[in-house]
């Protein structure tokens, strides 16, 4: 018994924070107590097969196996794969189970596991609060148990005793105190937030700090992000590209913003041939014109569903180590608050700048549009959007708390309008075998819009790479470049690629502008980490009425950020194109309704198969207890006639346990005779109760024991009757006087 319950001194706690943390990414089931049920018994399962003896080893295990496999087989032969499939969580649980079993193993019988389990433990605990991970309070009474009995087993190895020395003994002794004081972590009311050790967080944070704003200031001059994308300050080319990987910023959001997020921090209008320029750099507020003009067109197509078009982001961008005088944002800009007021925004019309230099410390609260571009039903506002008048722009300024704001007005709008043909649509001139490629692209296309799409899905189907080399000094103007990328080269980064479709796009007729800034993968945990490598630079084209929509050209950047569209319903207030894409003609589509579930099929139990399942597990272990009696017998009469007697005696003494007697450690046969007969029978050995049907002298096998074991010339025939006889008195005894249940678990152990 000490052995067990040491065992599961060590088990149980690592078995709780095994399966408290491995549950959420197992997919157990919504009922969850049928998972913790389930990992109970294959709990007990494993230490049956531990501490059991002889055939009793596989009683519970196999009792398990039937049920599992009689859950299976109960089943119709097409129910059986869907009910294998929604329980696969079952298979994980087992391997769970069993894993943190042998753990626990290892670390009560090794004492450097269990140390090393220890210190690794209470390097979580401790290290959680840093990173403000609140842990669960199951899991934390777990480990304070677990630490506290390697406490006290390290404290008894070093404690000199006399007099009962077993380690394990008193191990298990103080076993009640310290589930007392678990019990008393875990109902200890828990603070909403972890301790956040605040004085060693603050002197760490003071020196780190402090390196970093000296950092700052030496290196205030330098832009981190430029060079990575293949520029210069001053725009030109660089040939090939060393891509770092440092951490600049960190994103956190409160709603999900997609797959990805496009972060852009400076458009350029200008290229020559081999440089990108900014012709283009005044004081107006063109992101948040823009953010509007996209507003207004949705309202006007389809207000009722304008969630299809945009979602409105809230978003927290915080500077590391990061020199800068940009601010980074994403398109469809709403509004921009720094977190400090000596880092005032200054919105240019290519840029949004701090005249105090950006970087370690920065933070700033920003919300945007994530505009649903990528829907191929979002194309339908493209083609049909309508140009706001002056009340539909002051309704929309109003809605966003810009009304009679510096710089947003109605005609400040029109005004944005013709500045953005002004400087995104200069006169752009290619080659002539550019002009026919362009034209073959063009061929069964239904408007500009899809010819763009052709011609972004061919420049993604280029090569990528970072060491395309230097541009040949022929290339002198936007024609050559084009011409050398298409025809000639057909690899690069970028800068290449969304260079060339904003020439081409322009030379459509259609405003087009280079974007540089930072393309950030949304996946794992917030915060999300923006660094070097990512780098980036795209096209936008500015499509009337709608606004500035991004582009991809680059090859290997494939992702899909879209949501899908509601289904519409038409009725007598719907505007033209509310009926869905596709017009007023199309056929209404309704929403499926939910299945109902019938009321009395809801909690009902399947009888049958409930049966089915208990006939089951009888039968294996009527199977076992027959298999078991045929084993022993047939061991039993292959048998001596000493080893037969010992036999029967052992039996006896198993006989005499269920009676309450156990043979204790240190007695003799002897000693435990005149106990029994105390205990059994008042001490008389001569009158007994008058309902008893049971002598003393049920007791002799004792006396022939002790004789069998301790004398060499022991005749053991003599005994044979006496022993025999015995048995079958106790086997009454205990009918009598446990009942009969205790009769039943007696006759189990009889052969006949």
């Amino acid at each position: 018994m000490t052995a067990f319950v040491y065992d599961m001194i060590y088990i149980v706690p690592v078995f709780i924070l095994a399966l408290s943390n491995a549950g959420s990414y197992i997919g157990i089931p919504e009922y969850k107590p049928v998972y913790y049920i389930a990992a109970v018994f294959i709990l007990a399962d494993c230490l049956s097969v531990r501490h059991f003896r002889g055939r009793f080893k596989i009683i519970l295990p196999g009792i398990s196996i039937v049920l599992v496999m009689g859950m299976i087989i109960v089943r119709e032969s097409e129910e059986r794969a869907v009910f294998i499939k929604d329980n696969i969580w079952f298979l994980w649980t087992l391997l769970i189970v069993i894993a943190s079993f042998l753990v626990g193993l290892l670390v009560a019988d090794n004492r450097k596991c269990r140390l090393s389990a220890a210190a690794g433990l209470l390097a979580v605990l401790i290290y959680l609060p840093f990173k403000h991970i609140m842990p669960d309070k199951l899991q934390t009474a777990s480990s304070f148990m677990l630490l506290c009995f390697v406490a006290a087993d390290e404290i008894q190895r070093r404690w000199k005793k006399s007099g009962y020395t077993d380690l394990k003994g008193h191990i298990v002794s103080v076993t009640p105190f310290i589930i007392l004081l678990g019990l008393i972590v875990y109902l200890i009311p828990a603070p909403d937030k972890p301790y956040d050790w605040n004085i060693a967080r603050q002197i760490i944070r003071r020196i780190s700090d402090g390196i970093k704003y000296t950092n700052r200031l030496l290196n205030s001059d330098k832009e981190d992000y430029a060079g990575a994308m293949g520029f210069r300050e001053d725009g030109a080319y660089f040939g090939d590209l060393f891509v770092e990987d440092d951490e600049l910023m960190e994103l956190d959001t409160p709603v999900s913003a997609g797959r990805v997020m496009y972060l852009s921090g400076r458009t350029l209008d200008d290229f020559n041939g081999r440089e990108w320029n900014s012709l283009y750099h005044e004081q107006y507020k063109d992101h948040i014109l823009d953010t509007l003009q996209t507003i207004a067109a949705v309202d006007m197509y389809e207000s009722a569903y304008n969630f299809d078009y945009y979602k409105r982001i809230d978003l927290k961008v915080s500077y590391d180590e990061f020199n800068t005088g940009f601010y980074f944002v994403p398109s469809k800009l709403v509004k921009l608050t720094p977190g400090n007021e000596k880092e005032e925004a200054l919105f240019n019309s290519d840029r949004i700048i701090s005249q105090k230099h950006l970087g370690y410390g920065t933070h700033y609260d920003l919300s945007y549009l994530r505009l649903n571009d990528q829907n191929p039903d979002f194309k339908a506002l493209l083609d049909n959007a309508a140009k706001p008048d002056e009340e539909e722009w002051d309704h929309i300024c109003y809605a966003y708390n810009y009304k009679d704001a510096q710089g947003l007005s109605y005609q400040d709008y029109l005004a944005y309008v013709e500045r953005v043909y002004e400087y995104y649509l200069p006169p752009t001139e290619i080659s002539q075998k550019a002009a026919q490629y362009l034209e073959s692209l063009s061929e069964g296309a239904g408007d500009k819009i899809e010819v763009l799409n052709r011609l972004d899905r061919v420049l993604s189907g280029f090569s990528y790479t970072l060491s395309p080399g230097e541009l040949p000094e022929k290339i002198k103007t936007p024609a050559d470049f084009t011409d050398y990328l298409l025809f000639e080269k057909q690899e690069g980064y970028c800068t290449h690629y969304a260079t060339a479709f904003v020439i081409m796009a322009r030379s459509m007729g259609i405003p087009a502008r280079f974007v540089q800034g930072f393309l950030v993968p949304l996946t794992g945990r917030q915060p999300y980490i923006v660094r070097s490598s990512m780098a980036h630079a795209w096209a936008e084209v500015y499509i009337d009425n709608v606004g500035w929509i991004r582009y991809e050209p680059t090859p290997g950047i494939e992702y899909d950020n879209s949501w899908k569209f509601m289904p519409r319903s038409v009725d007598a207030t719907s505007k033209p194109g509310d009926a869905g894409i596709g017009g007023a003609d199309e056929k209404e589509q309704e929403l499926p309704l939910p299945a109902i579930e019938d009321p009395d099929e809801i909690g009902r139990v399947d009888i049958k198969r409930i049966i089915a399942i208990a006939a089951l597990v009888m039968a294996f272990v009527l199977v076992f207890i027959i298999a078991d009696k045929l084993i022993r017998r047939s061991r039993y009469k292959k048998m001596g006639v000493r080893q037969r007697c010992v036999y029967d005696c052992k039996n006896c003494i198993g006989l005499l346990k269920l009676l309450g007697l156990k043979l204790q450690k240190g007695e003799t046969l002897s000693e435990y005779r005149e106990r029994a007969i105390k205990l059994l029978f008042d001490g008389d050995e001569e009158g007994y109760e008058e309902d008893d049907a049971v002598e003393s002298d049920c007791l002799d096998f004792l006396e022939a024991y002790e004789y069998i074991l301790y004398s060499r010339n022991a005749a053991a025939e003599e005994y044979t009757d006496t022993i025999g006889r015995n048995r079958a008195q106790l086997y009454l005894l205990i009918k009598q006087r446990r009942g009969v249940l205790y009769a039943f678990f007696a006759g189990l152990n009889m052969l006949y």
